[in-house]
């Protein structure tokens, strides 16, 4: 870390940079600016060759550089004197532009240097001389504007009698647009509130307010403002200002103010502001701000610190550097402030640097050695850049210098950290004294650029806490450190036995016990975790951490340390899949470990079984046992449930039992939230059935009749059946089991209610429930009768459901009754009329009875008197139900009359269809000579002869066509089926054997009138009875019949059977044409 001081150029400017301001001579103007560049250009090395005369008369001939001023960005203005003294020149230059602007000040010109000010952005110059004040821009500079003269500030300041010292700028939120407001200290203490620009369209002059006098208490003669600065803090804005003067007492002044926001205040600031006043006294003192850094010169020292939003004390970390301390011969001349180092320019002409870290020298610089030798009364001063930090200006005399330093933070970690170790020792387990030495630490930290340094300050951090006794912290650092630096071996020693190492008593307060080497080893845990392949080595660790944390929680039970409890649980919740599950489960249980933790554990680890188990251990061992076993099974419910259900199914089983006789309503919950994931019902049911079966049996005993475990039981397991069921389980074991609770129940609504939804058939489908055994299971309990005629009607037996609903509700008989169709409604109501005419007997009885059956008879509609007469006593008078009877025969006459008429209709209808087949019978039908068979192409004659002669058979069909026998058989014997096909092979067989070969006459066995057709064939039967030879023949008539009826009962071509052919290829159709 070193700072360099460069020598700065002014590049020469261009000719149509000689103007002069209004008034002036343009001859004088161009001399001036021309001899001040040339001096500018030509200043260097090689002018120090020059005789001491020849130099003194160049100076003579020179212009003076009265005063530098820096801006934001590189800015720079330096005021100049021609030699005549009769003309000041303005000089603006950007570092980063080739070439300067310059500007003449108007011709009133004073003796006195003028004080020039310029805001953070370069762009805003104030120039106060002692008569006169003027505002320069950018464009004034560039465009050559005219030169603004400040005239209501020159008023004010001279009714005030004093001249403008110091300007405080807008640094957070001044542009080049808008330099925003202003304040100004002036030569007799005073403070304005100012503007550059009008503030509004009233007026065409900027504002100035005053606001007030810094002087606490007031002092004989008025000290000036020599600077001041202010910045707005979150909650008020906070004014910084440094009176000084030659004779008087030099102070800084801090001003806190709640209630003003921005500069533009409208009244004055409190009388009596806080100050610091510092030994001495000094002309004009320099006050310099970073940040929330300020230094101050004094005549004795270098005055630092802080600034702080607390108005009581608004400097902190305040101290003074003497100079005598740095090497410092009397009074600086300007000072300078970085974000590392003081820059301190002495009276020499040298430039001390000084660390702000370790308040020591860092470097010395001799400017004059850089400088052009030769001169005499050389001034000097020092300027910083606003906006660049770290940039610092030095004028010394005609030469300009630059002084900056590219690595300013480089080793600067080791002076903070060298400054931290040289501390004072402060007292063990002190929080806030912590936090203040882990934040220094960790500002060192920040300012290391490699992983080197940031070990080597972890390395002293962790040595650090251990000399100051807080060994948890030190642990910690030490895990971080490399094991170059911090073998594990050798640290973990020293941490658990500190005294072999350290020399510290581990039985006080502020000793090291095992809680170091705990927090030792799990950092390392933490560290190792994060690296691939370490597997063995966290396991290792994990039960060595786990082993040192429950017995120093041992050693503390007496203590009821909740920490302790809450540290372990966290360590094995988070760390869980990195240990050795039953190496940390048979520690944990040897150093009596809560249930609760074993289980949470477990669970973590993904050991569901032994997490169960551990959660339903757990016992209170007072009274109060089953609200903690409730407890229990809560928690391992709660662990269930955020498992994977694969991997929790056999422990939800397995342990399902228990759990539900613990917390019946939680269980029932957790299984229906789980239903959906794959949870078998089932698989469940056993210990629905233990439980319940328990429970019952409990209830039967208890005489009270509050609420005990043993209904919430029920209630749980009749909750999770109506619940699976509602989700869409059809599985018959369980409708059984749920049909089965709701039968126990003394209300019979849920039942009904259950049957009624699950006897339809969801979607038509058989329903899931096992009816026999519901209706067994019903019938038992003796009562629930409407739910058992439920059962009956779906399982199909109405009249059963009608025969128990007559027993016990005859208006749900009724409704069955009406309900059903058909032959069977009729039966139904039968019964019911019956079983009303039960119960008579004589005298009023009777007529009783009579009313009931009658009523049935009208209510039903499908009975009638004669149904209901068997039913009626035998002693019962007709007279009582005369009126049905008469209405009764009345009725059946009118059906004797409508029938006896249908009788007759049909009996003309047969008469009429005898005749019609008499004539169908008896119709000739005529074939041409010349037919031939519609199927075969064969001639009905050949040679005149007929074929029938011949033993060929034929058919004629009403449509014409003519077919021969076989022909048609052939044909048709492809639609017919396998039974018909053998039936026509028997009847042919049969009329073989019994025509024979000699025939004695001829016949005709059909006609077209029976089968659509006329077939002539010649039957000859042997010389026989004549009752044998009858009955021959007609039993050939009977298989000729049969026979035609098969393959001749319609037209081959005109029937259905060439309707049924339509989908088939036409002979010798070729699919290729």
């Amino acid at each position: 870390m070193s700072f360099n001081v460069e020598r700065v150029t002014f590049p020469p400017p261009p000719s149509s940079s000689s103007r002069t301001s209004k008034g002036s001579k343009s001859s004088t103007g161009t001399s001036i600016t021309s001899s001040i560049f040339n001096r500018l250009a030509g200043s260097g090395a090689g002018s120090a060759q020059d005789s001491p005369n020849n130099n003194k008369t160049q100076e003579d001939q020179e212009e003076v550089w009265e005063s530098l001023v820096a801006g934001g960005d590189g800015t720079l203005i330096l005021s100049t004197l021609n030699p005549n003294g009769n003309s000041r020149t303005l000089l603006r230059w950007r570092i980063t532009s080739p070439t300067p602007h310059v500007r003449v000040l108007p011709p009133a010109v004073t003796k006195t240097p003028p004080r020039l000010f310029l805001d953070p952005t370069g762009y805003h110059n104030v120039v106060v001389t002692d008569k006169n004040t003027y505002y320069l821009n950018g464009k004034c500079y560039e465009n050559k504007e005219p030169i603004r003269e400040m005239k209501k500030w020159e008023k004010v300041m001279e009714k005030d009698r004093c001249v403008i010292t110091s300007i405080a700028w807008d640094v957070a939120s001044g542009t080049e647009s808008n330099p925003k407001r202003l304040l100004l200290g002036t030569s007799n203490s005073s403070c304005y509130s100012a503007s550059l620009l009008p503030q509004d369209s009233t007026s065409d002059e900027p504002s100035i307010t005053f606001l007030g006098k810094f002087q606490t208490p007031p002092l004989p003669h008025p000290s000036p403002v020599t600077s001041i600065f202010y910045f707005p803090t979150p909650t008020s804005l906070q004014i910084l200002a440094c009176t000084s003067g030659r004779g008087l007492r030099t102070r800084l002044h801090t001003l806190l103010s709640p209630l003003v926001s921005s500069p533009s205040v409208s009244s004055p600031p409190p009388p009596s502001p806080t100050f610091v006043e510092l030994p001495g006294s000094v002309t004009t003192t320099s006050l310099k701000v970073l940040g929330t850094s300020v230094c101050l010169l004094s005549e004795f020292g270098l005055y630092h610190g802080t600034l702080s939003d607390s108005p009581s004390d608004p400097l902190q970390s305040a101290g003074i550097i003497m100079y005598d301390d740095i090497g410092v011969q009397g009074v600086p001349k300007g000072l300078g402030l970085t974000s590392y180092h003081f820059v301190i320019l002495c009276g020499d002409g040298n430039v001390v640097v000084v660390s702000r870290v370790s308040l020591e020298v860092v470097q010395r610089v001799r400017v004059n050695e850089l400088a052009v030798l030769g001169r005499e009364k050389i001034n000097s001063e020092l300027v910083c850049d606003a906006r660049r930090v770290g940039a610092v200006w030095l004028r010394r005399g005609r030469d300009i210098f630059h002084v900056s330093s590219p690595f300013e933070e480089r080793d600067v970690w080791k002076l903070r950290l060298r400054k931290i170790l040289r501390g004072g020792m402060s007292v063990a387990g002190e929080t806030s004294q912590e936090k203040a030495d882990e934040a220094e630490f960790d500002e060192v930290q920040a300012l290391c650029s490699t992983s080197e340094e940031r070990a080597l300050v972890n390395l002293c951090r962790a040595e650090f806490h251990l000399e100051k006794g807080r060994g948890e912290l030190a642990a910690r650092w030490l895990a971080r450190a490399p094991r170059s630096l911090a073998g594990f071996a050798s640290t973990s020693l020293r941490l658990c036995l500190p005294s072999l190492l350290a020399p510290v008593d581990v039985t006080s307060s502020t000793g090291l016990s095992t809680s170091s080497l705990t927090a030792y080893l799990t950092e390392s845990f933490n560290k190792l975790s994060k690296e691939k392949g370490r597997g063995i080595q966290l396991a290792m660790l994990g039960a060595w951490i786990a082993e040192l944390m429950l017995s120093e929680r041992g050693s503390l039970q007496q203590h009821n340390n909740k920490h302790m409890d809450a540290a372990i649980g966290a360590f094995l919740a988070r760390n869980a899949r990195q240990l050795d599950s039953k190496t940390t489960l048979s520690i944990m249980k040897s150093h009596g470990a809560a249930a609760h933790e074993i289980a949470a554990f477990a669970a973590a680890c993904g050991d569901f079984g032994s997490a169960v188990r551990a959660a339903l251990s757990i016992k209170s061992g007072n009274a109060n046992e089953a609200a903690t076993q409730r407890r229990g099974a809560m928690a391992a419910l709660k662990m269930l449930d955020g498992a994977e259900i694969s991997t929790v199914k056999d422990v939800y089983y397995f342990h399902a039992e228990e759990i539900l006789s613990r917390a019946p309503v939680e269980a029932s919950e957790a299984w229906i939230r789980r239903y959906s994931d794959g949870l078998d019902p089932e698989l469940l049911l056993p210990a629905t059935l233990f439980v319940g079966k328990r429970a019952a049996e409990a209830r039967e005993e208890q005489d009270d009749e509050t609420d005990t475990i043993e209904d919430l039981q029920e209630v749980g397991i009749l909750s999770y059946l109506e619940g699976v069921v509602k989700l869409g389980n059809n599985s018959a074991a369980v409708h059984n089991h749920l049909m089965t609770l709701y039968a126990d129940l003394e209300d019979e609504a849920p039942l009904f209610r259950y049957l009624t939804n699950v006897t339809t058939g969801i979607g038509g489908d058989t329903p899931p429930l096992n009816l026999k055994f519901a209706l067994h299971v019903i019938l038992k309990t003796q009562r629930h009768h409407r739910s058992a005629v439920k059962v009956y009607m779906a399982m199909g037996k109405r009249e059963a459901a009608v025969e128990l609903a007559l027993n016990v509700d005859p208006t749900l008989a009724r409704e069955l009754a009406e309900n059903s169709i058909g032959p069977e409604q009729k039966k139904l109501w039968l019964m019911i009329a019956k079983d009303a005419a039960k119960g008579g007997g004589e005298d009023g009885v009777g007529k009783d009875v009579v009313a009931k059956v009658i009523g049935v008879l009208k209510e039903s509609g499908v009975l009638s008197i004669e149904d209901v007469l068997p039913f009626l006593p035998d002693f019962v008078q007709i007279d009582t139900f005369k009126e049905e009877i008469v209405a009764a025969l009345s009725v059946y006459s009118e059906k004797i009359q409508r029938y006896k008429d249908e009788v007759n209709e049909c009996d003309m209808t047969c008469d009429s269809l005898r005749e019609e087949i008499e004539e169908v019978q008896n119709a000739p039908i005529q074939c041409p000579k010349n037919a031939k068979c519609a199927l075969s192409g064969k001639p009905l004659l050949r040679d005149g002869v007929s074929l029938c002669d011949v033993g060929e058979n034929f058919y004629v069909f009403p449509s014409g066509f003519v077919v021969h026998d076989k022909a048609l058989r052939a044909e048709v014997w492809r639609s017919l089926t396998e039974a018909q096909r053998e039936r026509v092979v028997e009847i042919e067989s049969e009329l073989e054997q019994l025509g024979g070969d000699t025939y004695t006459e001829e016949i005709v066995v059909a006609t077209a009138s029976t089968f659509g057709a006329a077939k002539q064939k010649k039957a000859v039967v042997i010389d026989k009875s004549a009752a044998e030879r009858e009955k021959e023949l007609e039993k050939i008539r009977k298989l000729q019949d049969e026979f035609d009826s098969l393959i001749a009962s319609e037209c081959p071509l005109t029937g259905k059977l060439m309707v049924d052919s339509i989908n088939q290829p036409l002979e010798g159709w070729d699919d290729d044409l």
